[in-house]
């Protein structure tokens, strides 16, 4: 048998996919746990302060989104000259009255 270096991980997860997440892992057979009591009782990780930055930057995409879903339904509608050489649309007031 071979001898491999190893390498060692810290893997930050939510508590409650923690159990399946470490059955997952033991599966896997290649990883070794140390003692994963003194984490759980650590009060270092339980706040995780999200940068501003971040948090602005996530705004931005969700405002980002939303103007594209608006505007994605006008995007096959002429526009600039090409509107003006087709001209306006005219309705007969049959289809006026029905609303087509």
């Amino acid at each position: 048998m071979a001898i491999v270096n190893m390498s060692s991980f810290n893997l930050f997860a939510f508590e409650e996919d923690r159990k399946s997440l470490l059955d997952e892992l033991q599966r896997f057979e290649y990883v070794h746990f140390a003692d994963t009591s003194e984490l759980s009782e650590s009060n270092d990780l339980d706040m995780i302060q999200i940068p501003g930055s971040i948090q602005e930057n996530q705004e931005d995409v969700s405002k980002l989104s939303w103007m594209i879903d608006v505007l994605k339904p006008r995007a096959g509608e002429l526009k600039g000259l090409k509107a003006l050489k087709q001209g306006l649309k005219t309705y007969s007031l049959p289809q006026l009255e029905s609303g087509s």
